[in-house]
C-alpha cells in the first residue's frame, strides 16, 4: 500500500513538473520570421527593440533602419543585452542568420519573452531591396573584385570552382581545408577560388547571395553544379573531374 502511495505521489509530481514546463515553454519563444513578416512587425510594433547582432565593422557598412549593434560574440553581449526590456519583442538579425538564431535561444533562455529572429538575415533583406542604412550608393562604389573581374574569371575554358565564405561562418572554416586540397589537387586542370562575400561585398550583392557556405561549379560561364552547406571531399573531387 505504501508503494502504491509513494508511486501515486511521483506520478503527480511529474505531471506538474511537465505541465510547468509546458507553460514556462509557452511564455518564452522564438520566432524565425522571412522579410517580409519581419518587415510588417516591424511596422506594427512601435516598441519593437531591433538589434544586430554583427560585428561593428560589418553593421558600419550598413544595416537596417533603427537597428542598434550588439557584437553577439563579443564577451559583454548579454550585459548589453540586459538594458532591453525582457517583456518587450525583440528582433534580431546578422548576416546569414547563423549567429542570430544562436543569439535567439540564448536570450529566450536568459528570459526575454519575444524573440523575432530575421530568416537569411541583412544578405536576403539586400537582395530583397528592402530599406537599409549607412550604405553610400551615391556612386554605387565597387567593394572589393568586380563584376567584370569575376565575369572574366569563370568564363575560362577550365571547370572553374568558387567558394564563397566570411570569416564569422564556422561551416565555410570546416570547408576551407578541402578546397585548398582541391586547388592543389588541380592545380592546372581546374581553377579554384575562395570568395570572402565581406571582403567583395560587390560581386556577393550581383550575385544574391543568401547562404553560407555556397559553393559554384562552372564550365565556359555556366553554373554546372551548386551546393550549400557542408560536403565531402570526395563529392568535390567528383564534381571537378566530371567537367575535365
Amino acid at each position: 500500500m505504501l508503494a502504491y502511495l509513494k508511486e501515486s505521489i511521483m506520478k503527480y509530481i511529474s505531471g506538474l513538473a511537465i505541465i510547468f514546463l509546458l507553460t514556462l515553454s509557452s511564455a518564452f519563444s522564438q520566432t524565425k520570421l522571412n522579410g517580409e513578416s519581419f518587415s510588417e512587425r516591424l511596422k506594427n510594433t512601435p516598441n519593437a527593440q531591433l538589434v544586430d547582432v554583427r560585428t561593428a565593422e560589418e553593421y558600419g557598412a550598413g544595416h537596417l533602419p533603427n537597428a542598434r549593434n550588439v557584437d553577439f560574440r563579443k564577451n559583454d553581449f548579454l550585459q548589453q543585452m540586459e538594458s532591453l526590456d525582457k517583456n518587450e519583442p525583440v528582433m534580431i538579425y546578422c548576416l546569414g542568420g547563423g549567429r542570430s538564431a544562436e543569439a535567439a535561444k540564448l536570450l529566450v533562455a536568459q528570459g526575454f519573452k519575444e524573440v523575432y529572429d530575421l530568416e537569411g538575415g541583412y544578405m536576403r533583406w539586400t537582395v530583397e531591396k528592402r530599406p537599409v542604412e549607412g550604405v553610400d550608393r551615391s556612386n554605387n562604389p565597387i567593394v572589393g573584385m568586380p563584376v567584370s573581374e569575376y565575369n572574366e574569371l569563370i568564363a575560362s575554358d577550365k571547370p572553374v570552382l568558387v567558394d564563397f565564405t566570411a570569416k564569422w561562418c564556422a561551416p565555410c572554416k570546416a570547408l576551407y581545408p578541402k578546397i585548398k586540397k582541391m586547388e592543389s589537387e588541380f592545380e592546372g586542370r581546374a581553377i579554384v577560388k575562395i570568395i570572402d562575400i565581406d571582403v567583395n561585398k560587390t560581386v556577393a550583392e550581383h550575385l544574391g547571395i543568401q547562404y553560407l557556405p555556397l559553393i559554384y561549379l562552372y564550365k565556359d560561364g555556366q553554373i554546372v553544379w551548386q551546393t550549400t552547406g557542408a560536403v565531402s571531399e570526395n563529392k568535390l573531387r567528383e564534381v571537378i573531374s566530371e567537367q575535365l
